[in-house]
């Protein structure tokens, strides 16, 4: 026996709303979601080991207003 339920969160068709563009969106996005999380890692890890980094550290900045303002 299967039961079925429905949410009715989004609109399978149609253009009525901008809620009707989320799961094209998030389908079309989840294909490059790994590769650009994985480049904004290594952009990341590259730019904590920078001289600027180290003297923030050393003048006592926290971790976490170091991983904010890292550019």
């Amino acid at each position: 026996m299967c039961s079925h339920f429905k949410l009715k969160w989004f609109p399978v068709s149609g253009y009525d709303t901008l809620l009707s563009m989320v799961l094209p969106a998030v389908v079309l996005g989840w294909n490059s979601a790994g590769s650009i999380a994985r480049m904004t890692r290594s952009n990341l890890v590259e730019a904590m080991q920078g001289d600027y980094i180290r003297t923030a550290r050393a003048k006592g900045m926290r971790e976490w207003g170091l991983l904010c303002t890292t550019r």
